[in-house]
């Protein structure tokens, strides 16, 4: 589960970093997990104040042109934040 990874992977940072570091992942999905609403919120708040930077990079057929992913609009709105 995606959501999971997310939190996981928060907790990876902010334990074995430096709060002043810069923190950037990469993942490699085929984007078709979602995220509810209230919990992408509260991830993007947590990655924001953690400074994580996410970057998503799609592979498959979910990531043809004109597909809305739940994965690609988490790192959107987490980047903007």
């Amino acid at each position: 589960n995606f959501v999971a990874a997310l939190g996981r992977m928060h907790s990876y940072f902010t334990t074995y970093s430096q709060a002043n570091s810069v923190r950037v992942a990469i993942i490699t999905t085929d984007g078709y997990d979602s995220i509810d609403e209230m919990k992408r919120k509260e991830l993007i708040s947590l990655f924001t104040q953690a400074k994580i930077r996410l970057y998503v990079i799609g592979l498959g057929d979910g990531w043809k042109p004109g597909n809305t992913l739940d994965l690609q609009k988490f790192a959107d709105e987490l980047n903007k934040a």
